[in-house]
């Protein structure tokens, strides 16, 4: 089974949690984007919506044949990334065809979720876009966003996305209390379990608030050049 909370203490995440956890991760990370997926040559692709990304592919500790499919479909297009959930991050910072790193520091986080009391701070105001099941909340300072977040909930497990506080608003709880609110309205609706995908900078926000670390998530770009760049290899 999955520890789904990632809050079993000493627990070693196999293969199988890892596939069974990236999929709980997309449902409801496509549910905060609107992005649309879908499976094709056992890989999972996603429309990425944008002008200067095309597709994003998804690979869990894929073996070198699996990562040679994707590399393929890829084809060097730097439009086309492919995203790799692994416990081995080092296996993968290797050598490869037509791919190079294009980020090494998001790691893909989970928690059982607690309602802790969240409270405006003094001086804010915030601002809630509810659409179903997934919201978007602004904390809003004298008209001035000051930070932001989004949550989706599917099933008993809610995806947390783009929680960032601007820059002339740091260090001053904002972020924590994002996350908070947000927690509060995602167990209102039914989320006992929480994922994430954490850059560096947010990883210690998280860890603070109970989150633990399941794997590394690693992303390759397509290049052009067909000389060897960084990624995986044997």
């Amino acid at each position: 089974m999955v520890c789904e909370q990632s809050v079993c203490d000493n627990h070693r995440v196999t293969k199988s949690d890892l596939d069974q956890l990236s999929m709980r991760w997309l449902a409801g990370w496509s549910a905060v984007t609107g992005h649309p997926w879908s499976i094709g040559n056992d890989v999972v692709r996603i429309e990425a919506l944008m002008s200067s990304r095309r597709f994003e592919y998804l690979l869990v500790e894929p073996n070198q044949s699996q990562f040679d499919v994707v590399t393929d479909l890829i084809g060097g297009d730097s439009r086309d990334v492919v995203t790799v959930f692994t416990e081995q991050p080092q296996r993968y910072l290797t050598q490869h065809r037509a791919l190079v790193t294009d980020r090494d520091d998001e790691t893909l986080m989970t928690s059982r979720l607690v309602d802790l009391e969240s409270t405006v701070p003094v001086g804010y105001e915030t601002h809630w876009d509810v659409d179903d099941d997934r919201v978007n909340l602004q904390v809003v300072a004298g008209g001035t966003l000051a930070a932001t977040g989004n949550v989706a909930v599917v099933g008993d497990a809610a995806t947390f996305d783009r929680i960032e506080t601007m820059p002339r608003y740091q260090r001053k709880g904002l972020g924590r209390f994002v996350m908070q609110a947000l927690t509060g309205w995602a167990i209102e609706h039914g989320a006992e379990v929480g994922i994430l995908a954490a850059s560096a900078d947010g990883q210690g926000l998280y860890t603070s608030l109970g989150w633990q670390h399941e794997c590394a998530m690693l992303m390759f770009r397509g290049t052009p050049e067909r000389t060897l760049a960084p990624t995986p290899g044997a």
